[in-house]
């Protein structure tokens, strides 16, 4: 069992390599903004949908268009 532990271990170190940099992401806002939102959204959450359609709007024309803040 131990041997199994241990190779699994191995072998999923040796797969993720992928790097910060890797990873392609939607930024909205000004890019130097010091204030960095992170949204974690499902496009089948309705708590998602009401964010988007009642919250972002005003989050977007105070923070995001100003360049206060980057989502």
């Amino acid at each position: 069992m131990k041997r199994i532990l241990v190779f699994i271990i191995i072998f999923i170190s040796t797969i993720s390599n992928i790097s910060a940099e890797d990873i392609k992401r939607i930024t909205v806002g000004n890019i130097d903004a010091k204030i960095t939102i992170i949204a974690f959204e499902s496009l089948t959450c309705s708590h998602c949908a009401n964010f988007h359609k009642d919250v972002y709007p005003q989050l977007k024309k105070e923070y995001l268009d100003t360049g206060l803040a980057k989502i």
